[in-house]
């Protein structure tokens, strides 16, 4: 009884100082203070992390213990069965010209019952022999298919520690060596198990994943609450304890001031990807204790059929422009998801940056958002692709435009690595994608810049700002109802207000009357334009560029909310009648549709407009 009880309290302070040190193992992983971390705890948390962390771990080092014991007594020293029976021969065989007593008589039978019996068991042996062969082999494929399954690291290793339990039946640790036929102490044998279970478990913390509880927590009440999350390290009678993975701080709050506190789920990180999985696939997947890992998420062991096959992962062939302060990115969900598609994205550049980051930094590509923070959350509906935006700040879109040690040519694209995740950290990664960003003037207006979702609050403030008068000088004419002018330095897009004309995209054919539109609009604003192409009709500017006043409409507002172009009635500097007015009279503009009420100027747009009616050929007649 006593050595009973002596024994439970060593596995209670063995099963103790486990907990702490798995603790410490964890804290350490997540770059918080381990050692205050650990000192903070409970004996309780850690009495109850150990035993959770050992239960996997003994039962299969306490499965395998039994299963020796039990083909230890099955394998009998077929010497010792022979000498028995020997024995037994000899003591059954009576002296020359003795009589047989009823004494004699009883113990022959039983001589011969119990080798009957050992004949018996003699068979059902060399029965389970071969049974004993089928298991070996069965255990050693069991064994292989492991290797090749479970996370390819050091840490997975530490499994081989159940071999301890093996070496100790076989053979003993002790400086004298087991004499044949010597059962080994059953005492020793569980706690060479334990030993064994408890290496595995510190193996388990070596590597991802790790699980630490997300805490969120409301300090304050009413409008003067404030949010803070971590993760969870214990709780006393006077203060919450929480660490922040990003700044690596432990934060102390005081318990009368918590309002509300959420504990979970467990931050936890995907394994490293099994040695199978390095040789034959492209997914990083891996097995751990009754779970799947693909590519940063988790499955439970009857999920294998939706294994890899419902992960968000980036839309292909990506080519954005920065869209003033956002980096535009699109995310699919695939239509073989179970449910809707959760993860994180960052940004990674694939060239180096060393001169752009500092005098003596060191050579590294550089993450959006940068490490300290988290990652870009986003959901998506199952089958639905959508866009996701990355911030950057004046820092980081200065890097963006400086020179990598590449030396990539200047106004080429900067190739970066779409990374998404599972986890906010980016430490498990569930795929990855190349693309491509155009980066533009530090002083580009908004009208100039591809128009995403990620801009749309900032243009629709733009949109409301109260418009003014400007003059600029013409740059470029794209169609009939657009204009690129230059307003002291910075180029804008302005679309005429009232009219519409055919337009097509930089790389598409030409739309049917889109040529006559543009020559008719460029004779207006450039003295010599000039025609390229041979075709009868100006393309290029050419000569000077005449001077332009922008007018806006008090009805109307300063700018498009979706493209952020200006919206203006532009005349020639000293002429009365505007420019949309004679691209009405040309024929090859017709009237739009206003953006908000009525433009000031439709009384003078229609007779343009019926006056352009009656020029031949016209857009109406040609198109």
């Amino acid at each position: 009884m006593a050595t009973a009880a002596g024994a439970l309290a060593g596995l209670v302070i063995f099963v103790h100082f486990l907990g702490g040190t798995v603790m410490w193992l964890r804290f350490r992983k997540a770059d918080l203070p381990a050692d205050q971390a650990v000192a903070l705890m409970t004996r309780e948390q850690m009495l109850t992390v150990g035993l959770r962390l050992m239960v996997l771990p003994m039962i299969v080092s306490g499965l395998l213990a039994i299963t020796l014991v039990w083909m230890g007594k099955r394998h009998r020293t077929p010497r010792r069965l022979a000498e028995r029976r020997a024995t037994e021969r000899r003591a059954a065989v009576p002296a020359a010209g003795a009589p047989h007593s009823p004494e004699r008589r009883v113990r022959d039978r039983r001589t011969r019952a119990r080798r009957s019996g050992d004949e018996r068991r003699s068979a059902e042996r060399s029965s389970g022999t071969t049974l004993n062969r089928v298991l070996l082999g069965i255990s050693a494929v069991v064994v292989v298919v492991l290797v090749l399954t479970l996370p390819g690291s050091w840490a997975s290793l530490t499994w081989l520690a159940l071999l301890l339990v093996i070496v100790y039946w076989w053979r003993g640790f002790g400086a004298r060596q087991r004499r044949a036929g010597e059962e080994p102490s059953p005492w020793r044998l569980a706690a060479v198990a334990v030993v064994a279970a408890a290496i595995v478990s510190l193996g388990r913390q070596i590597d991802q994943p790790v699980q630490l509880l997300q805490t969120t927590a409301m300090v304050g009440s009413g409008a003067h609450a404030k949010r803070m999350t971590g993760v969870f390290i214990t709780a006393s009678d006077s203060a919450v304890y929480l660490g922040d993975t990003t700044t690596h701080r432990i934060s102390a709050i005081p318990r009368d001031t918590v309002s509300l506190i959420t504990l979970g789920p467990p931050l936890e990180r995907a394994p490293n990807r099994s040695v199978l999985s390095k040789l034959l696939f492209r997914d990083r997947w891996s097995l751990t204790p009754l779970r799947w890992w693909c590519n940063g998420k988790d499955y439970a062991l009857h999920d294998f059929d939706l294994l890899c096959k419902d992960q968000p992962k980036p839309a292909p062939d990506q080519r954005h422009q920065l869209d003033v302060r956002w980096i535009p990115v699109r995310i699919e969900c695939p239509k073989t998801a179970k449910d809707d598609c959760e993860g994180y994205v960052r940004l990674r550049t694939r060239d180096t940056y060393s001169k752009a980051l500092g005098r003596y930094a060191l050579p590294r590509p550089v993450v959006f958002p940068n490490e300290h923070v988290d990652g870009v959350h986003f959901t998506l509906r199952r089958g639905r692709t959508g866009e996701v935006c990355v911030p950057t700040n004046g820092n980081e879109q200065k890097l963006l435009r400086a020179k990598s040690d590449v030396k990539r040519a200047k106004g080429r694209p900067v190739p970066l690595d779409i990374v998404v995740t599972s986890d906010p950290a980016g430490a498990s990664q569930m795929s990855t994608a190349p693309m491509e960003l155009d980066v533009g003037p530090a002083d580009a207006d908004p009208s100039m810049i591809v128009a995403s979702d990620c801009g749309k609050p900032l243009r629709t403030a733009l949109a409301k700002r109260p418009p003014r008068v400007t003059t600029v000088t013409a740059v470029r004419v794209p169609d009939a109802h657009q204009l690129v002018v230059d307003d002291h330095g910075t180029k804008k897009l302005v679309r005429l207000l009232g009219i519409e004309s055919p337009s097509s995209l930089s790389w598409e054919p030409a739309a049917c009357g889109e040529p006559q539109g543009t020559a008719a609009l460029l004779r207006l604003v450039f003295t010599r334009a000039r025609d390229t192409n041979g075709d009868g009709l100006v393309d290029t500017p050419g000569g000077r560029a005449r001077t332009l006043r922008l007018e806006p409409d008090e009805h109307q507002l300063d700018r498009d909310p979706r493209r952020s172009y200006l919206l203006r009635y532009v005349r020639v500097a000293g002429e009365a009648h505007t420019l949309q007015e004679a691209a009405l009279r040309s024929g090859w503009a017709r009237l739009g549709r206003p953006h908000g009420e009525p433009v000031e100027l439709l009384p003078a747009l229609k007779r343009a407009a019926r006056a352009g009616s009656r020029v031949t050929p016209n857009l109406r007649t040609k198109c």
